[in-house]
């Protein structure tokens, strides 16, 4: 076993346990604790939960299950960057050892089954766009992919002010992180389900609740947005001006999911809404 000594530390695979566990940081091991949800624990039993996903895998995965190929590995993906959202030492071990990351997420799915065959760190990499301001702007006004928009900010000075970080941009084939000070964004594209919805057994609003309410998560990541129960906040420095709250803003996880709901009432499908399968 790895010396969890801070000085002496090297991130490692646990696969003593029953279910592994990533050892990405000194007392933080990311595991799927009981096989439906990651954890990040403070040991390697899997006690004592310092970080987590909101929701369970367990329906998402049965979403998942038919989704197309480069799709599917990504949605177990997203839980373990929500649940590690926090630690920078996890961000640091995707760009430093994603071979370490692709062999924790194989062995996982060895166990646990998360439909997460050939996963590969570099994959994502090819998906995730970063995009100008004018291409942006650009696809907010195209109804033909375009759903709906909604700022987000972050909790400052205890609670009592909020600086705005940008915008979560939700279409029929991608979502979008906008950054409010460069106008630039994050972009992760997936198929549109008009292209594929004849090929898989989840209605439309099955498959964009998942696509929106899971992918995010990675790009969320991206940005350095984390999400606990002081709400949303930045793992960097901003140069923002604080400003007070505007309701209509995502400012927790919960608001996140109210948004993701109701843009999914927009979707025009006569199917039953599902949102997200959480």
């Amino acid at each position: 076993m790895k010396n969890d000594n801070k000085n002496t530390f090297e991130p490692h695979i646990n696969a003593e346990r029953e279910v592994p566990a990533l050892c990405f940081a000194p007392n933080h091991y990311l595991s799927c604790v009981s096989g439906h949800r990651f954890q990040v624990s403070a040991d390697e039993e899997g006690n004592h939960d310092i970080g987590s996903s909101i929701t369970t895998l367990n329906n998402d995965l049965v979403c998942a299950s038919d989704l197309p190929e480069e799709i599917r590995p990504l949605i177990a993906f997203s839980h373990m960057c929500e649940a590690a959202a926090p630690f920078d030492d996890f961000w640091s071990l995707i760009c430093n050892d994603p071979k370490l990351v692709n062999n924790f997420i194989a062995v996982t799915n060895d166990m646990c089954g998360i439909y997460s065959n050939a996963f590969d760190i570099s994959n994502i990499g090819s998906m995730i766009q970063i995009v100008e301001k004018d291409e942006v702007n650009a696809s907010t006004n195209d109804p033909n992919v375009f759903v709906a928009s909604r700022p987000f900010s972050c909790v400052i000075r205890g609670g009592n002010a909020y600086a705005p970080l940008g915008n979560l941009i939700l279409s029929r084939n991608s979502v979008q992180i906008q950054d409010s000070e460069t106008g630039m964004a994050y972009k992760l594209t997936f198929p549109d389900y008009r292209s594929i919805g004849a090929d898989i057994k989840s209605s439309e609003k099955e498959y964009y609740g998942i696509m929106w309410n899971r992918l995010t998560w990675i790009l969320f990541g991206c940005a350095g947005l984390v999400f606990d129960n002081d709400g949303c906040r930045t793992r960097y420095g901003h140069g923002i001006k604080d400003t007070p709250q505007n309701t209509n803003e995502i400012t927790d996880k919960n608001i996140f999911f109210d948004f993701v709901r109701n843009s999914l009432t927009l979707i025009e499908d006569s199917s039953e809404i599902n949102d997200g399968c959480n």
